[in-house]
């Protein structure tokens, strides 16, 4: 092999490897690139920094370094992100599951009380608890309607009254009003045999 043929074939290898070093991803932009993924994730099911970083017990500051392409996370430290952002997703879910059959829960019972008064369930459930027109008979009722509803509620599922009051559109402290009232009512005999067997009908 000529001498001038040599350094061609050397040439071309250097060329070679120079490409293939080129087309491999250094090792900070193969970190970098895994949490950006892990960021889209963490802004698409809506949790914060502060939650993330709260929850994986690392730095703020570290992962903002992290966002801003300063410096790649270390290999232990997105492990610990990754699990943290699967429970806060696990957990957000269980929420957003409990709230929807909660929300069932309630729309079910105030059905079955608005029925058994002869009202329209989705008048009642549309009425405003806030709005307190005590001149009008619909109002009235739909307002008792909604009391027994929560109180059933509270009682019969174990509903706590900060829950109920949530989807009910109240505060606590009005659940509790409404609780008394119709405690109140079941001094009655008629009322009281009434509530048991709306009770009943729920299962209770």
């Amino acid at each position: 092999m000529t001498r001038a043929a040599a350094l061609l074939k050397s040439a071309c290898t250097l060329s070679t490897v120079s490409t293939q070093m080129r087309r491999r991803p250094r090792p900070d932009e193969k970190k970098f690139a895994a949490f950006r993924a892990l960021d889209a994730r963490r802004t698409a099911a809506g949790v914060s920094l502060e939650q993330l970083v709260g929850a994986a017990g690392v730095g703020l500051r570290g992962y903002i370094y992290a966002r801003r392409g300063i410096k790649a996370p270390r290999l232990s430290t997105m492990r610990l992100l990754e699990a943290a952002l699967e429970r806060l997703i696990d957990q957000a879910d269980a929420e957003r599951k409990l709230a929807l059959s909660l929300l069932s829960l309630w729309q079910a019972t105030v059905s079955l009380v608005s029925i058994d008064m002869g009202l329209s369930p989705s008048r009642v459930l549309a009425a405003d608890p806030h709005a307190n027109l005590k001149g009008d008979d619909f109002w009235l009722q739909a307002a008792e309607a909604r009391h027994t509803a929560i109180y059933l509620l509270v009682t019969q599922h174990n509903v706590t009254m900060t829950d109920a009051g949530a989807v009910a559109g109240i505060s606590k402290q009005a659940v509790s009003k409404a609780m008394r009232r119709v405690e109140d009512r079941r001094d009655n005999p008629v009322r009281d045999r009434e509530l048991t067997l709306l009770a009943s009908g729920l299962g209770g």
